[in-house]
């Protein structure tokens, strides 16, 4: 969402990237390092037994290490490759861990200073989700020195003060001028016609980055000063005076404000600068960084702010220099060793999980899209390039595909002859460490979890039982983002009781045999409290379908984002399929949140034992919330007569339309919902949303929520008689905000009476 917290009525429009140069590999022989990563935690998840039951359940087989022979081989590979005459007189940095054992798997010289050229911009992303938070937005802000008279003249001078956001772009809006067109809408629509003073650029906004270019913080006041002159006049909004450009960001004492306008939450704006390596846009977030935390918008200061986050995190930070956010100074100076840090550190973070979404992804998105496609690698390495003359970098993480083991890699090439050559090198060496390393493995699947409930005998969590599994290992967590090691037990069950959390409790399950653990299942929860509701799981085409947002077709968290801002009320979790079973009462909860993600026909959105539990719910007075991506496309569009009356008649909408065309929706003036921001849907790299439901309201129901830009239409429709219904054409776990849901679901539930 355009975090809107405008203050002035406006109307939007939205439409729809040593030298070390020698043949020994250092430290890659078959001991295990004893704490090769800084991080004094370098692994949240190393699925040891740590039941903590004076009954314990089965064993989790312990984690093997590499036996040095495998090592010693796989030294030598890569060694070759990076010693090629077409690399001669390159230098390396160049470190592989192991994850979840912290083993030393390769190394060449991995604490030499190198370039990282673009590798800087890990730095740059995940200090600033860590110090400043996931839901942290920039700021832009329009401010007079002085009144509006009341024909409509401003005596006085108008500001424009920016806070670095770098989303003025055709990556986040339909056009760059976009929000600069908001905030003059906004000016004219409270009556303003003409500025008696002049027009102060104050800051640091920034207009249409580019992603090849440094930052020019002047060259951008410049810019965004002759856009806003030429729109004011376009509008008919008089400017008497001149322009005026100031690097201070204050505002005149006295002055009142006249609009605020709020980007995207930051993982939004940190996706173009990981994935297409977006220069300008990185800088100007390093310049935040220190603008945010130590007063002073300036490189020293945001480079100054990540060392002191990487120190304190325990990540050795001799001989690291930054001089920039982007990565294009020659300046900077990083070791493979400090990368690791910086990756094994993440690991360990809420953060962690979108600051791996903005990452590229070999063989489908951002600077490694074309690179990597075999079957052992797309997919499955997700990274960070850099290059400059002379530099070739790649660090990240590679998702093994034989012992599902993760490793995480720092290759840091400098005075590099063939760039070419070194990038082969690298996707070379990746595709050899892809390759099996330990006898064969047939790695248990990933449960399917089928309900977390509080009941009398504490919280029930059921899940599907795995072919093969010897045992389920059962994580839990606080905030569903890190699941501590420590808080896990075992079955071999396929159905456990836990003692009833106090707080919002988020559970995750594993299947082991003999010889290894699986990956994880989806993630439900569950809060204690009254009124109870019930957040039903309809998505199961995101593990059936895997997609450039979801490459390795595992588990989801969608219940988590919004049970995450449930804070007033009790809830559990289930799939769509627990209630077709029967086995998940409706009636049992004071209302249902039914998220269907983009479940469409494939899938069959609402099987007919899912909508007759819905209809005799909704018969019986309920209250039902239920959004989607395809919902009516599946359904009524191309649905049988039965679907399609269920739709209509139970449901209240109708099919209109495939694609909105926009990610952007508005509460209509007046509308039952009381809105007063829009809804951004727009989450890259996490889901993007391709096809929003156009909608039309049918036998009572009423339109409540209307897209902005792309096709128009209806977004979203309410009803209120015999029982209570609201109807989203998009998910509401694309939401792209936190506190955006949370207000969402806030009058959802007020709508509801709850």
């Amino acid at each position: 969402m355009r975090r809107w917290t405008i203050l002035l009525p406006l109307l939007l429009a939205l439409g729809c990237g040593g030298s070390g140069s020698g043949a020994s590999s250092q430290g890659s022989g078959g001991s295990v390092s004893p704490n090769p990563n800084p991080n004094p935690n370098p692994n949240p998840n190393p699925n040891p037994n740590p039941n903590p039951n004076p009954n314990p359940g089965p064993t989790v087989p312990a984690l093997s290490v590499l036996h040095a022979d495998t090592l010693a081989v796989l030294a030598a590979d890569i060694d070759a490759l990076f010693n090629t005459a077409a690399l001669q007189g390159r230098t390396v940095s160049a470190l592989i861990i192991d994850a979840a054992t912290g083993q030393q798997v390769y190394a060449q010289n991995p604490d030499l200073p190198q370039i990282p050229a673009s590798n800087t911009k890990m730095f740059t992303t995940a200090a600033s989700l860590a110090v400043l938070g996931s839901e942290h937005r920039l700021r832009t802000e329009l401010a007079a020195d002085g009144s509006i008279d009341p024909q409509g003249t401003l005596q006085g001078d108008l500001y424009l003060q920016g806070g670095h956001d770098f989303t003025w772009s055709d990556r986040f809006y339909s056009h760059a001028d976009f929000v600069l067109e908001q905030l003059v809408e906004a000016l004219y629509t409270e009556g303003l016609r003409a500025v008696a003073g002049d027009l102060w650029i104050v800051g640091e906004p920034i207009y249409d980055p580019l992603w090849w270019a440094a930052l020019d913080a002047d060259a951008e006041r410049l810019e965004v000063g002759g856009r806003l002159q030429n729109l004011l006049a376009a509008r008919g909004i008089n400017l008497a005076g001149s322009l005026h450009r100031s690097a201070n960001p204050g505002l005149p004492a006295g002055s009142q404000t006249l609009a605020v306008w709020e980007s995207p939450p930051l993982p939004v704006g940190c996706y173009p600068i990981d994935v297409v390596s977006h220069n300008e846009m990185a800088d100007a977030l390093c310049r935040h960084l220190g603008f945010t935390t130590r007063g002073t918008s300036s490189y020293s200061h945001g480079a100054a702010e990540i060392l002191r986050w990487l120190g304190d995190a325990g990540v050795n930070t001799t001989g690291l220099a930054l001089n920039d956010g982007s990565g294009l100074s020659r300046a900077n100076q990083v070791s493979a060793r400090q990368v690791i840090g910086l990756l094994s550190l993440m690991q360990t973070l809420p953060e962690g999980a979108v600051f791996d979404q903005t990452l590229s992804v070999a063989g489908l998105r951002g600077t490694l899209a074309s690179r990597m496609t075999g079957t052992d690698t797309r997919g499955r390495v997700w990274g960070k390039t850099g290059g400059l003359s002379g530099v070739t970098t790649l660090s990240g993480s590679l998702f093994h595909p034989h012992d599902g083991r993760r490793y995480l890699f720092s290759f840091l090439m400098n005075s590099v002859p063939d760039r070419d050559a070194a990038r082969a090198a690298h996707d070379r060496a990746l595709e050899r460490l892809a390759r099996p390393l330990r006898p064969a493995l047939a790695l248990p699947t990933a449960p399917e979890l089928q309900s977390v409930r509080l009941q009398a005998q504490g919280a029930r969590l059921s899940w599907s039982a795995v072919a093969g599994a010897q045992g389920y290992l059962v994580e839990t967590s606080d905030d569903g983002l890190v699941f501590p090691a420590g808080q896990a037990t075992t079955t071999r069950l396929s159905a456990i009781d836990l003692p009833a959390p106090s707080a919002a409790r988020w559970y995750r399950v594993r299947a082991f045999d003999a010889q290894a653990v699986g990956p994880a299942s989806d993630v439900y929860g569950l809060r204690p409290g009254q009124p109870r509701l019930l957040l039903v799981d309809g998505n199961q085409r995101w593990q059936s379908e895997p997609a450039a947002e979801n490459p390795l077709a595992r588990g989801h968290d969608f219940l988590r984002s919004c049970g995450a801002v449930l804070d007033q009320w009790g809830f559990d979790c289930c799939s769509g399929a627990e209630v077709a079973a029967g086995r998940v009462p409706l009636n049992a909860y004071a209302a249902v949140l039914w998220l269907l993600g983009e479940e469409s026909t494939a899938d069959d959105s609402l099987d007919a034992a899912e909508r007759a539990a819905l209809q005799a719910y909704l018969g019986a007075g309920g209250r039902l919330f239920i959004s989607g991506a395809e919902l009516l496309w599946d359904l009524d569009q191309n649905g049988s007569p039965a679907e399609q009356d269920f739709c209509h008649q139970w449901l209240k909408v109708a099919y209109a339309g495939d694609d909105a065309g926009t990610y952007l929706a508005m509460d209509q003036p007046g509308g039952p919902l009381n809105l007063t921001t829009p809804l951004q849907f727009f989450t890259p790299g996490q889901q993007k949303i391709a096809y929003p439901d156009l909608l039309q309201a049918t036998a009572g129901g009423q339109p409540w929520l209307d897209y902005l830009g792309g096709s128009a239409g209806v977004a979203g429709i309410s009803y209120q008689g015999g029982y209570s219904l609201v109807v989203l054409g998009f998910p509401i776990e694309a939401v792209d905000g936190q506190d955006t849901r949370r207000a969402l679901l806030a009058e959802v539930l007020r709508f509801f009476g709850l």
